[in-house]
């Protein structure tokens, strides 16, 4: 899809990574800004991740689902619910384990009594993807069914997640660590529950890549600076 869109442009579409972590690296801030005295700091954190830099050199569609995902909170926060789950939505269909986070998100909306939001969002949610997928489901229904639902959770195991975890821990420890204490410290618990429920889903998902584990550092990195700037403020 983007390969034919950007035709021979080959430098122009390998940017496309580095272009949509910039702009979740945005996000992060502006969901900090007013709120945390070291919001700067998020998205410097964020850029200068080793899973960040790792991943930015192929274009897979996460970086795209991350900044959707992101896009979605902030649009919550800023009060338009409904304009949220059509971003929850769009993540959702471009990479499934966007979902996780989605639940988590509304779980922590329940916990909270947001009764209304919830409703608009899954309202929102709800109408975009019936635009988008109808028409799939009426040319090819059974197709459509078994690439967004059952191959997903069908598929070969591919490397040890065990291994890919190590990875992960071997060089983003110091930020998983700080971010669990932010996690304690912080009053807003927003974004511990679609970390928790991202992390959850890809213990028990066979068909796990590195790339796959870039959805948990924007939430890491804004744990993490939560409890720096308590730090810092002391």
């Amino acid at each position: 899809g983007f390969k034919t869109l950007f035709n021979s442009h080959l430098i122009l579409f390998k940017t496309l990574p580095i272009i949509f972590d910039s702009i979740s690296a945005i996000i992060i801030y502006l969901l900090l800004r007013g709120k945390n005295s070291l919001a700067v700091l998020a998205p410097i954190l964020y850029l200068a991740s080793f899973t960040v830099i790792a991943t930015s050199d192929y274009v897979t569609g996460a970086e795209i689902m991350i900044s959707l995902v992101l896009f979605a909170i902030l649009l919550d926060q800023k009060g338009k619910p409904f304009w949220s789950g059509v971003f929850w939505a769009l993540a959702c269909l471009s990479k499934l384990y966007a979902g996780p986070a989605l639940l988590g998100f509304l779980l922590y909306k329940l916990i909270n009594k947001e009764y209304e939001n919830i409703k608009k969002i899954i309202l929102g949610g709800l109408i975009t993807s019936a635009i988008v997928l109808i028409p799939f489901f009426l040319m090819a229904p059974y197709q459509t069914y078994y690439n967004l639902i059952i191959h997903q959770f069908n598929r070969p195991e591919g490397i040890n997640k065990w291994n890919i975890f190590i990875f992960f821990l071997r060089f983003e420890w110091l930020l998983i660590i700080v971010s669990i204490w932010g996690a304690f410290k912080t009053k807003n618990k927003l974004f511990i529950y679609p970390l928790i429920f991202s992390l959850v889903f890809f213990l028990f998902y066979k068909d796990l890549y590195f790339l796959y584990l870039h959805i948990l550092m924007p939430f890491i990195v804004i744990l993490s600076v939560e409890y720096i700037a308590l730090l810092y403020e002391k």
